[in-house]
């Protein structure tokens, strides 16, 4: 994960996950960023050795590139840049299927999806990434990169703000 550590990123929705689902402690979770609720958060992942708190990391690039996977929780991101950077970066996504970050991700084809805010079915997808063959899931990844220059590539924003351009100056 890499985000703010604030009750509307959703951190909390991974320990629940943990909590209902022993088979995700196999699984390794790195947390990047700093927020308001980094003490009792850290707090509650004290318990889980396979949980660990990164803080703010001056590299991410390196970071992303080390992990197998970016879990996003927060279910109403209005974006979801992080989403994009790693899909750019060759990182498979899991989102929640709310907010821009569900919006960015075509589920099975450039990432997945999970209910947003529960946490069975974010721990049944986690394990379910676990067990996908590393085919599927660079199909996904290079899926992603595709859709990464075709949605939001310079030539089609540049479109984009053309059009916007020409709208705003053709309104009386």
């Amino acid at each position: 994960l890499v985000t703010r550590l604030d009750a509307e990123k959703r951190v909390d929705l991974l320990f629940d996950a943990l909590d209902r689902c022993p088979a995700l402690r196999a699984m390794h979770f790195d947390i990047y960023g700093t927020g308001a609720l980094g003490r009792a958060l850290r707090a509650r992942g004290a318990a889980c050795d396979n949980v660990h708190f990164h803080g703010f990391h001056a590299d991410m690039p390196a970071a992303l590139a080390a992990a197998d996977l970016l879990l996003h929780t927060c279910p109403t991101e209005p974006f979801g840049l992080v989403v994009l950077e790693a899909m750019a970066s060759g990182l498979p996504v899991l989102v929640p299927d709310t907010g821009g970050a569900g919006d960015l991700v075509i589920p099975g084809l450039t990432g997945l999806h999970y209910r947003a805010g529960n946490a069975e079915d974010l721990a049944a997808r986690l394990l379910a990434v676990d067990h996908m063959l590393p085919w599927s899931l660079n199909a996904m990844v290079h899926q992603a990169r595709l859709d990464l220059v075709h949605r939001f590539g310079r030539v089609r924003r540049l479109d984009d703000y053309r059009r916007l351009l020409l709208t705003e100056v053709s309104a009386p």
